[in-house]
């Protein structure tokens, strides 16, 4: 595998800059939020941030229930 492709930045291929560019931060201080709880106050701030505006990602997504008699099983 070529060095250049081993070594090349993360990026989605169309905005012409890398992750760590869009979001702001490195993934190492991603990394260290995730591990130690504490980054740079910046990163930090933009960190928190970005995970409360997330938050409706990681909710399950509501679904409408209801109770109906199954007559295949239900004799």
């Amino acid at each position: 595998m070529p060095e250049k492709i081993l070594k090349k930045a993360p990026n989605d291929g169309l905005g012409g800059q890398t992750d760590e560019e869009k979001l702001g931060v490195t993934y190492k201080q991603i990394s260290e939020m995730i591990e130690l709880g504490d980054t740079e106050s910046r990163a930090k701030a933009k960190i928190i941030e970005k995970f409360r505006n997330s938050e409706h990602k990681r909710k399950p997504i509501p679904c409408y229930t209801f109770e109906r008699k199954n007559y295949l099983i239900d004799n």
